[in-house]
């Protein structure tokens, strides 16, 4: 059986379709992807306000400068 080669865009999606199931807690779900709960609420927080479109990586780029 071929290794997985998942983009980190995958990864979400799949983080996000398993939470929305409801078959495992958020906490479960994160320890398993390696990731923090605060980034884990994060993901949903935006799925669930934009879609797939929140999920797209976002810029740290500051919006403006003083």
């Amino acid at each position: 059986m071929p290794w997985q080669n998942l983009t980190p865009m995958e990864e979400i999606n799949r983080f996000v379709i398993l939470a929305q199931s409801g078959r495992s807690s958020v906490t479960d779900l994160c320890d398993q992807f390696g990731t923090s709960r605060k980034t884990g609420y994060k993901h949903l927080e935006r799925y669930a306000e934009l879609g797939l479109a929140g999920l797209q990586p976002r810029s740290h780029r500051p919006h403006h400068c003083p």
